[in-house]
């Protein structure tokens, strides 16, 4: 065989191979089927190693104290502020709303520093949206000094939002480069990302509350301000140079240029509009329960404590960061990663009828407190399923669609990942606080289960209307080429090359 010619078409997926054969120059014409070739995500049936050298390694390590330093920094304030408020004559509300800005500011911004990345630097944004995030991490615990109630909340609000803005800058980017480094595992390193997330998330409250009983409010932001600051400066000697980041093209004078991805373009790709409906729920998930779980908990229990409280929020983070890598790696070396979103929808939905449990199951399940620490805890692992495979599900819905696999669309794709996490943040205790609020804990769990359960079906529907699609259009295209390969083997036989 003198050559191999793999001819993929955008919408079908389908290998035409050209085989010469020497002895007798014919010309051999074979069409392979989809199966054949690539698997049902249209990924290569021959997979990369994950970790091909040192560097590979040392990326993905980085990446997650990144977001390691990142979570526990956002977290240790959750402790103490509130109590802190209260001395200044804060309010809840307000105190609520500090919480709030700070996905708000990263929802908002991600989509547009996905886009603009390219032009700006990939690299450069990781390290500087890091070096925003510690210094302002560590200003904010300054902000204990101010005696004045409305100085105070208005710095607090100026200060937690230029925090979001490094964060929104250093995540999206970590996201990118890591969707860069290793496409064909990339649920798998998401996956380890979460894990180191996860970790954060858990280390976070406990350090705050620590510090904060030792030192005051000013410890906790210099001790998690300054982790952050060490980390980018380890970050940044491991990482390439910013020419490996860069998808460069030259127009008719061969001037260079950058390309960015087309934001609108990318968003309204029927499967990257439902994954990003879909990572929003996953969001959700968890942030519904922090305003109403206590309340539920102490239903079922009077005299638990508030130590025991804290371990159940930590239940479903400690479930997640362990198993997420778990079904990052299998959805990259062994299941449908959109199969495993689904089934993970169904999953968690169903837990949520049983927390209450629903009033539609309580002549079957009986209102316990270890019925619902069973649920809590299983939240985690329904909700790794939910979420790890979005965003290797996202690039191949964005890849069949047609959009250009440049480090542009690249970008785009995770600022939409990171912004719809982060508004799932705001709205999830929004809504879990207002349903329990107007109906209870069980009828709120039951809608918001029933809802999520929906999203399944929907997935579902679509997945199996998207398969249809492309099975029409592959036999189409397969009836089309043997017609045509059957008149280039007869020419080539009468007129051989």
């Amino acid at each position: 065989m003198d050559c191999t010619k793999c001819l993929r078409n955008q919408h079908s997926s389908i290998s035409l191979d050209i085989a010469r054969n020497s002895s007798d120059e014919s010309i051999d014409y074979v069409i392979l089927s989809e199966a054949e070739v690539f698997d049902s995500e249209n990924t290569p049936l021959v997979k990369k190693k994950l970790i091909k050298n040192k560097k590979d390694l040392l990326v993905i390590i980085s990446m997650g104290l990144i977001f390691f330093v990142g979570q526990t920094a956002n977290s240790v304030i959750a402790p103490f502020f509130s109590l802190e408020g209260v001395k200044k004559n804060v309010s809840l509300t307000i105190s609520g709303l500090v919480f709030t800005i700070y996905p708000l500011v990263v929802f908002i911004l991600s989509p547009f520093i996905g886009k603009y990345m390219p032009l700006i630097g990939v690299k450069f944004l990781l390290t500087a949206g890091c070096f925003v995030e510690g210094t302002t991490e560590i200003l904010f615990g300054f902000l204990g000094d101010i005696d004045d109630r409305m100085t105070f909340e208005s710095f607090c609000f100026i200060v937690r939002s230029f925090t979001a803005v490094g964060n929104a800058a250093s995540s999206t980017a970590a996201i990118s480069i890591l969707s860069h480094t290793f496409p064909e595992n990339m649920s798998t390193v998401f996956g380890v990302l979460e894990l180191f997330t996860g970790l954060g998330f858990m280390t976070g409250p406990p350090l705050g509350g620590f510090l904060y009983q030792y030192g005051g409010f000013k410890l906790p932001f210099l001790v998690t301000g300054s982790m952050v600051l060490v980390v980018v400066f380890v970050v940044f000697w491991v990482l390439p140079s910013e020419s490996a980041y860069q998808d460069q093209s030259y127009d008719k004078e061969r001037e260079k240029k950058f390309e960015t991805g087309s934001l609108f373009q990318t968003i309204f790709v029927p499967g990257i509009l439902i994954l990003a409906i879909t990572r929003i729920f996953g969001s959700m998930v968890i942030a519904f329960l922090d305003p109403t779980i206590t309340l539920q908990v102490t239903s079922l229990n009077k005299n638990i404590s508030l130590q025991k409280i804290g371990l159940i929020f930590l239940l479903p983070a400690l479930f997640y960061a362990l198993s997420a890598p778990c079904v990052g790696y299998l959805t990259d070396k062994k299941l449908n990663g959109r199969n495993v979103i689904i089934s993970g929808a169904f999953f968690v939905g169903t837990l949520y009828l049983l927390l209450g449990p629903s009033p539609l199951l309580s002549s079957f399940i009986p209102r316990k407190l270890y019925i619902l620490l069973i649920a809590v805890g299983a939240l985690g692992l329904g909700v790794s399923c939910f979420l790890v495979p979005i965003l290797s599900n996202m690039h191949r819905a964005g890849s069949k669609a047609g959009l250009p696999e440049t480090m542009g669309t690249k970008t785009v794709i995770s600022g939409i990942f990171n912004s719809c996490f982060s508004i799932g943040s705001v709205i999830g205790p929004t809504l879990g606080g207002f349903l329990t609020e107007h109906f209870s804990f069980q009828w709120a769990s039951t809608i918001f289960g029933f809802s999520v359960i929906i999203l399944g079906f929907l997935l579902l529907l679509f997945t199996v209307f998207e398969s249809r699609s492309r099975k029409s259009i592959l036999r189409i295209f397969v009836t089309s080429k043997g017609s045509n390969t059957q008149q280039l083997s007869n020419s080539s036989a009468e007129n051989p090359s």
